[in-house]
Formats: C-alpha cells, sequence, structure tokens
C-alpha cells in the first residue's frame, strides 16, 4: 500500500509539473498573440522564460553588465556588422546609450547573472518603420559574453523568440543578418531557421541574400510564410 501511494504522488507531481509548464507557456504565447503587432512586442514589458533563461526587457540598470561583455574584441568583432573594438567600459556605455532600449531584451541566467542581449529590428536593416510595413519582416540580432559561448545558450534564447514571433505576431518574415566570415553565427542563423521552419506549421520559403554594406561583405537569411 505504501509503495502505491509513493506511485501514486510521483504521477501526481509529475501531472502537477507538466500542467504548470504547459499554462506558463499558454501564457507567454498569448503576450504575442494579444500584441498582434511586432511594435507592441517591441514595447512590450513582459519578461519571458525558456529552459534556463531569463529574456528581460531592457533598461539603463543593465548598461553597467552589458558594457563588461562588451570590452571583449571577440564579441564586438561583428556588433553592428562593421568591427568594432572598446577600450574603456564607458565607451561602450556611450554606445549602449545610443542604440536604446526599444526592442531589446537582456539575457539572463536564472539566477539573475547577464549573459548577453537580443535584439529585434524592423527590416531592411537600418531602414524605416515605413518599409517594414511594406516588407513585413524582422530582423533577429544577438550577442553574448564569450565565456558563455558554445553552452546553447544563444540557440535557446533566438529559437524560442524567432519561433513566437513568426507564429503569433502579424509578420510575413525573420530574417539573420551577419557578416560572411562570421562562421560561428552563420551556423547559428541556419539552426534557428531550421528550427523554425519545423515547428511553425507553417509552408514556408528559404533564401540567403549575399550584398555589401559600408564595405563589409553580409549574409541576410530569410524565412518567409507562404500564402496558399
Amino acid at each position: 500500500m505504501r509503495h502505491e501511494r509513493l506511485i501514486l504522488l510521483g504521477l501526481l507531481t509529475f501531472l502537477f509539473s507538466f500542467t504548470s509548464k504547459v499554462e506558463s507557456q499558454k501564457s507567454q504565447d498569448n503576450v504575442f498573440y494579444r500584441a498582434g503587432s511586432i511594435e507592441e512586442v517591441i514595447l512590450s514589458k513582459e519578461i519571458f522564460k525558456t529552459d534556463r533563461l531569463l529574456l528581460i526587457p531592457q533598461t539603463s540598470k543593465d548598461y553597467p553588465e552589458l558594457a563588461e561583455l562588451l570590452l571583449d574584441h571577440d564579441v564586438t568583432r561583428y556588433i553592428e556588422i562593421t568591427d568594432c573594438q572598446y577600450k574603456t567600459k564607458e565607451a561602450a556605455l556611450e554606445d549602449l546609450q545610443k542604440w536604446g532600449n526599444s526592442g531589446n531584451w537582456v539575457i539572463k541566467l536564472k539566477d539573475d547573472t547577464v549573459i548577453g542581449s537580443i535584439s529585434f529590428n524592423l527590416y531592411p536593416l537600418y531602414y524605416s518603420i515605413k518599409n517594414f510595413r511594406k516588407y513585413k519582416t524582422v530582423d533577429i540580432g544577438y550577442f553574448l559574453g564569450k565565456k558563455f559561448w558554445k553552452q546553447g545558450f544563444a540557440r535557446e534564447a533566438c529559437t524560442f523568440i524567432a519561433l513566437k514571433l513568426f507564429q503569433c505576431v502579424d509578420i510575413k518574415g525573420l530574417s539573420i543578418t551577419v557578416h560572411q566570415e562570421n562562421k560561428n553565427s552563420i551556423n547559428l542563423a541556419k539552426v534557428i531557421l531550421d528550427f523554425v521552419e519545423k515547428n511553425c506549421g507553417m509552408k514556408v520559403e528559404r533564401k540567403v541574400n549575399k550584398y555589401i554594406y559600408s564595405e563589409c561583405p553580409l549574409c541576410c537569411f530569410w524565412i518567409k510564410k507562404v500564402e496558399e
């Protein structure tokens, strides 16, 4: 009898955990569905949770920790597409203030450690919101502190956000723009869009554009909804 009670208790614990996870997932989906547009998602103050991470709307309070990560040239080599290097924390803070917080989420571990940032840009990159309304495509960017590389954190954050945006928000497509020499980000871009294509439940089209911007050779990876 005691053995049976333990089995029943274990089953109930599992069901409660599973139900809680499903309800949490529905809640996060609803944030995107309620927003309806990428502009509203960008303005959202919601905190999103993945298995290991928290994605939290960026504020000026996050700048000091983010600036510390940006002092590593391996991290900043391809930020803003062109090569950049910060010699002082003050210089990194100045650029963070210039970039602002709109469309930027801080990536944190569950213990509140800041490990990087993820952003949504209205595509085409460097263009106006009027062009976004025409193309209805969002470009995803990110950076991580070097000691957090090769642990699947960027993949976890980006696949979560990419799939939610593609499924729930009124956009036609997603893009990821990277420097042609940034092999790690090229591989990650393919993984992210593979994940979206496999899990979105829609018919999609994939393509890659190569072009030059400010003398930098770029790859733009696209996934687009196919209207049937």
